[in-house]
């Protein structure tokens, strides 16, 4: 004799939940594995965002340098450090804008700042990369009249 029938609805249930899982503990394993995955998906989409703008930014530094020495050497071909110019260039799919200016400092006009800047659009955003420096006109020579000491 096993006992009684409430014995006997106990004893199933052991034997049930020994032989695998409840539908309950299914759907809370599947809700936790689902909020991982949702977790993992972003981080992921976050990092070739990033991944995206790191290119563009390093293909918008490496034209900035050529560029910026091509700026820089104006000045000092042609002895004037007021210039303005612009144009555009394309990195793979991307295109890129740029803007390049150059004027004499006010408290001496033998110094100059030379400007580049940068821009670009992407999906939704747009962004955009300054660079600057200084340059100098060389200083002219005298030369030295006859009889003078250098």
């Amino acid at each position: 004799m096993r006992g009684l029938p409430h014995d006997r609805t106990r004893e199933s249930r052991k034997t049930w939940t020994a032989r695998g899982m409840t539908l309950v503990e299914v759907m809370v394993a599947l809700s936790i594995l689902s909020v991982a995955a949702v977790i993992v998906l972003q981080a992921l989409a976050t990092i070739y965002r990033a991944l995206d703008v790191a290119e563009d930014r390093s293909a918008v530094c490496g034209f900035a340098g050529s560029k910026m020495a091509e700026l820089i050497l104006r000045p000092l071909e042609k002895n004037e450090l007021s210039f303005s110019d612009g144009g555009s260039f394309s990195a793979g799919p991307q295109r890129f804008e740029w803007e390049g200016q150059g004027r004499p400092l006010a408290f001496n006009p033998a110094l100059g700042s030379v400007e580049l800047k940068i821009r670009w659009h992407k999906g939704r955003g747009s962004y955009e990369s300054d660079f600057s420096t200084l340059v100098s006109l060389p200083l002219e020579k005298k030369e030295p009249k006859m009889g003078e000491t250098p």
